[in-house]
């Protein structure tokens, strides 16, 4: 997921979101428009809690991001969040995001 973002890989990160993702669309456009609008960007995870429930999984961590838009501004974000994913046969998709959203 890191490196899929720090690349600008847009169709990698949409093709990790669940398809029942809780506001998938907006997700969708804010993700294409922060592309768009910021060349260098990196983000480093630091978890603390994982827990597995049935077909979900929940990761407790914090975030740190470096950006620099298009105009050469260099600025620093962090935050808290919860992922959830929920388990596929063909692997794990992002089902939400509770609190500080690191992707945009």
């Amino acid at each position: 997921m890191k490196t899929t973002y720090e690349s600008h890989n847009f169709e990698g990160l949409i093709d990790i979101l669940d398809n029942n993702y809780e506001g998938r669309l907006e997700f969708q456009s804010s993700l294409q428009d922060y592309f768009l609008s910021h060349k260098d960007l990196t983000v480093n995870f630091v978890i603390d809690t994982v827990l597995k429930d049935k077909d979900q999984i929940s990761v407790r961590l914090h975030w740190y991001k470096n950006i620099m838009d298009n105009s050469g501004v260099l600025s620093k974000s962090q935050g808290s969040s919860q992922f959830v994913f929920k388990q596929y046969p063909e692997g794990l998709k992002l089902f939400y995001i509770r609190q500080d959203n690191p992707f945009f």
